[in-house]
């Protein structure tokens, strides 16, 4: 297969990442953060306050119709901190707070390099906050490497919503051909599931299982990510 353009999930495909926003110490050092600020929040009301603002801005949406939504921490956190918080230290407090909440990350061996070498437009697919998102690509240099970048927290909507990818293929201009596009991810139920839906090809990283009802178009050893390109071009 000759594909048009490939797409690509973030955290897991490209970064591997581990986090823990449920860890009580998080909340404490980030409230003793916000203080040396002169914002004044409890640890365990800054932790209740951070979930539920989450949950009522998902809700909402759900109300409204949206299967899969999404929130935007930056509007989140800019409750927590008031309103009168400048957008610039809410973007701030949001980027001290993920760093915080960061247990490993890293980007997976060999990742440059293979974007490098797939010599077609490229965009990236992620349910992700663009609050993190946005400098960690630019940390690493991968935002270059795209053409098209759509994260969840932008949008609305997450995978496996088809509505994330079909933003995705009209700003590559692929909209009426989607099924020359290729997304490759590690998560079976949004990566696999949510581009199939969307009438893309689906290359999992991993491994086969007899559970799958959506197969992907093909497997990746998590350790061979250097042969995605050939992966790639013997898709049918």
């Amino acid at each position: 297969m000759k594909p048009k353009a490939v797409a690509f999930d973030a955290y897991g495909t490209l970064f591997l990442i581990e986090t823990d926003e449920q860890d009580e110490k998080l909340f404490e050092t980030f409230s003793r953060w916000l203080e040396l600020n002169e914002v004044h929040v409890d640890p365990q009301k800054l932790a209740t306050s951070y979930r539920a603002e989450f949950d009522k801005r998902l809700k909402r949406e759900v109300s409204m119709g949206l299967r899969y939504p999404e929130a935007d921490v930056r509007d989140v956190m800019e409750v927590i901190l008031g309103s009168s918080a400048r957008r610039r230290f809410v973007e701030e407090a949001c980027l001290v707070f993920r760093a915080l909440s960061i247990k490993k990350f890293g980007l997976r061996n060999g990742v440059e390099e293979v974007l490098g070498r797939l010599g077609r437009p490229l965009a990236l697919i992620s349910n992700a906050q663009a609050a993190f998102t946005w400098p960690e690509l630019r940390t690493y240099g991968l935002h270059r490497l795209f053409d098209v970048i759509v994260l969840s927290s932008e949008v609305g909507f997450k995978k496996p919503d088809p509505l994330i990818f079909d933003v995705a293929l009209a700003r590559l201009g692929l909209l009426y051909e989607r099924d020359k596009v290729v997304y490759v991810g590690d998560t079976y139920e949004t990566d696999v599931v949510g581009a199939k839906r969307a009438g893309m090809k689906a290359i999992l990283i991993g491994h086969a299982s007899a559970s799958y009802q959506i197969k992907p178009d093909a497997y990746l050893d998590p350790d061979k990510f250097g042969d995605l390109p050939d992966v790639i071009e013997q898709l049918p």
